[in-house]
């Protein structure tokens, strides 16, 4: 009987023990990083606010957006971008869709004109407060100018909670 060839090189071969257990992890190893691969791909890119421009209209009114002062705007857990000329009407709105179904909502700073979230926002409400839509409230980013120009209109400085209520 004869011996079977064997290469001078040790060479691992389907009958030497550990050969299947080496290609199972390099397998497994291959679709775990696939899954990590596949999964970082479907991450959705962050929101950021979508600048007015000269044809956008109020979604709720449908009044062209002329005074970009007094918009805002929020995005749907879809994706959709709805902007408003007037806070009131980005109120309203949001009050109908929910707020469960909003990701995040933007408004434009009087002084610098900037979108900021609304979590870095303070608002002055009052009847005093001439807005496009009447809604009587406009956002500012830094509280201090806030309480400044509340006087002129006997406003009261509200967070954006207290005013989605």
């Amino acid at each position: 009987m004869t011996k079977p060839l064997q290469c001078s090189k040790k060479c691992k071969s389907s009958t030497q023990p550990g050969f299947w257990f080496r290609g199972l992890r390099i397998l497994f190893g291959g679709v775990l990083l696939g899954a990590v691969v596949f999964c970082g791909a479907c991450e959705k890119a962050p929101v950021k606010p979508v600048d007015i421009s000269a044809n956008d209209v109020c979604f709720y009114c449908k009044s062209p957006i002329t005074e970009v002062a007094f918009a805002g705007e929020f995005v749907t857990k879809s994706g959709f971008v709805r902007k408003f000329d007037d806070i009131g009407c980005l109120l309203a709105d949001a009050k109908k869709v929910g707020k469960k179904n909003i990701q995040a909502f933007y408004f434009i700073d009087m002084v610098s004109k900037k979108w900021f979230p609304a979590e870095e926002v303070h608002f002055l409400r009052s009847d005093k407060i001439r807005t496009p839509r009447n809604g009587g409230i406009i956002a500012f980013q830094d509280a201090s100018k806030a309480q400044q120009i509340a006087s002129r209109y006997q406003a009261e400085l509200v967070q954006f909670d207290d005013i989605l209520k």
